[in-house]
């Protein structure tokens, strides 16, 4: 059932003379070429000039940009249904002399033969329009964010912090998270609404954009050295040097304690993310990555929602409250808002079962990596399809990034029964709490100090 390491067929031979014509670009030539009017990107190993088609995209111009001068194949692949990627030789201009992906496109035929079977299913079922219960999730979002808003910052009862700080993560979880991809809705302006929930809720949808969508899907799980990468997940490198995520971290005497002070780190992060935005987007680099280009309405966005978190945060309550209340409440709905988000997405790549790829993987598909590199959990529920954003089902997420998160739970099975077919690895847990214990004995074990036989294997 598994094709060849080689996209091979009867006209393998005159595909290898056309490709043999084309004009070789090398990669700090290519680089040069990720402008709103000068996009070029890379699709396994070929060159398109694709800046005619930004203003068509119906995605909307963002998905372009943020892949232009890159290695742009995973993106390409996993967004594109497959009667589009046909379409995409009408912009062949070149192909990459020094081209050495990591990533195997063809090594297989899981990937075209998964796509092919859920396409069909979603065309058949009529799952291709707009998810209601998407916006109806949204506007039930809003409105509790907006009850608890009230009762909290304006009527001070500070248990109400809580239920504010669970609707404030769900901006990200349930809203932001699909505008990002572009699957919230199939109208463009309208998910590019729905990702500024980011922006509203203290982070940036700019920042998110490139580590969520250029770095971590792409890459997952991947570890990379900042001095000698640019592919990499940066999520697996967010905790350096505090804290150890990956086998191929560098490890410190103080990371012993690692799964003990981890949960004071967590309280903070999405406070964090407030300051480090404006540092990602003054460097035009988010960790080693670098920036696809900002317009300045997008960077004016930026400015004028922070603005506005820090006045409906802080300013708004101090009018009523004094200071100590005013602190008090932000400090719960900050670390509620930070717990929900960090444990719905931590759960689903850094446990003990999960593969961090490497140079020995024993596979270099990226599709089958996707699969390996993630894991389910209440596979099933309705209830933590909506509590999680449908984080719960990150396989079919990672597969299906473009598949709005309200329609996964029924693409599910498809996906479960490729896998077996294939004997690829689908792993799941029966329980939220069996996921967040595997993710609390990855921390630990990643606490201990490596053995010198772990140091040289990782090396």
């Amino acid at each position: 059932m598994t094709g060849s390491n080689e996209t091979n067929g009867p006209n393998s031979s005159s595909s290898t003379n056309k490709t043999s014509q084309l004009k070789k670009f090398t990669w700090s030539e290519v680089v040069k070429h990720k402008n709103h009017d000068d996009i070029w990107i890379v699709v396994k190993g070929k060159v398109y000039d694709v800046t005619s088609w930004i203003s068509k995209h119906p995605v909307g111009p963002q998905m372009i940009i943020s892949n232009g001068g890159r290695e742009a194949t995973a993106a390409f692949i996993s967004y594109h249904p497959l009667y589009v990627q046909n379409k995409l030789e009408q912009y062949l201009i070149g192909e990459v002399s020094d081209y050495n992906a990591w990533y195997r496109w063809d090594q297989t035929d899981f990937y075209p033969v998964l796509k092919s079977r859920v396409e069909k299913y979603m065309k058949e079922n009529k799952m291709e329009g707009e998810s209601f219960e998407m916006y109806l999730k949204t506007f039930l979002v809003l409105l509790f964010w907006a009850i608890s808003y009230y009762y909290t910052m304006i009527q001070g009862y500070v248990l109400c912090a809580f239920a504010l700080g669970f609707f404030h993560a769900h901006y990200g979880i349930s809203i932001s998270h699909d505008g990002c991809h572009g699957s919230y809705s199939k109208k463009h302006r309208i998910s590019y609404l729905a990702r500024l929930a980011m922006d509203l809720m203290g982070g940036s949808s700019l920042v998110w954009y490139m580590q969520h969508n250029v770095g971590h899907h792409p890459h997952s799980n991947k570890f990379g050295e900042l001095d000698k990468v640019k592919e990499f997940d940066p999520d697996v490198r967010s905790g350096i040097p505090l804290l150890r995520f990956t086998p191929f971290s560098p490890w410190r005497p103080f990371h012993r304690f690692q799964h003990l002070y981890v949960w004071i780190l967590f309280l903070f992060v999405t406070a964090r993310w407030f300051i480090n935005d404006f540092r990602s987007v003054g460097r035009r680099k988010y960790q080693n990555m670098d920036f696809f280009e900002i317009s300045q309405f997008d960077l004016n966005t930026m400015y004028c929602t922070k603005a506005l978190f820090v006045f409906y945060a802080y300013i708004v309550p101090l009018y009523f409250h004094p200071v100590s209340t005013v602190l008090l409440i932000n400090f719960i709905y900050v670390a509620v808002s930070s717990y929900h988000f960090v444990l719905m997405f931590n759960v689903n790549h850094l446990t003990e079962e999960s593969h961090f790829p490497q140079d020995s993987s024993p596979t270099r598909d990226w599709a089958i990596l996707q699969v390996m590199t993630a894991s389910n959990f209440c596979v099933g529920s309705l209830f933590w399809n909506w509590i999680s954003g449908s984080l719960n089902l990150q396989i079919e997420h990672h597969l299906f990034p473009g598949v709005c998160h309200t329609k996964l739970r029924y693409i599910q099975p498809i996906v479960k029964k490729t896998c077996e077919e294939y004997g690829v690895e689908y792993h799941t847990y029966p329980t939220y709490w069996d996921a967040f214990t595997a993710h609390f004995r990855l921390l630990k074990k990643l606490s201990e100090q490596p053995t010198e036989a772990q140091m040289k294997k990782i090396q």
